[in-house]
């Protein structure tokens, strides 16, 4: 997988070095970027904030939040599989630590519309 950047304004790109970096014609640089997947993707977006955020009921909602949202644009089992996973872990950290009842039915609630979207009840989010 390639991208090319147009470096003419990007003083940045004009200094860019290295093995992952290198012009290709004039004032372009051609950037190659390993591929990854889905799930090694979401684990690096999330993992770290989940196990940070995860006693502070805020993080918990925001993060079921953004990833209801991504979660609605996911037509692939292996996508929705690979969320619910991320999903189902945010949701037992939380409840682990989450006293409060009214936080842990927020965090239930936000946890059921994202569950029944990722097992394909995209009716749930025109309630």
């Amino acid at each position: 997988m390639s991208l090319t950047v147009s470096a003419t304004r990007c003083p940045a790109c004009q200094t860019a070095a290295g093995p992952t970096a290198s012009f290709t014609g004039v004032d372009q640089l051609r950037l190659v970027l390993p591929v990854t997947d889905f799930s090694v993707l979401l684990a690096r977006m999330f993992d770290m904030i989940r196990q940070c955020g995860r006693g502070i009921p805020s993080v918990v909602i925001r993060l079921l939040e953004v990833l209801t949202v991504s979660a609605s644009c996911l037509h692939d089992q292996e996508g929705r599989a690979v969320s619910r996973h991320h999903a189902d872990l945010l949701r037992e950290d939380a409840l682990c630590i989450t006293e409060g009842s009214g936080d842990r039915a927020d965090i239930e609630a936000r946890y059921s519309v994202l569950r029944q979207l990722l097992l394909g009840n995209e009716g749930v989010l025109r309630r």
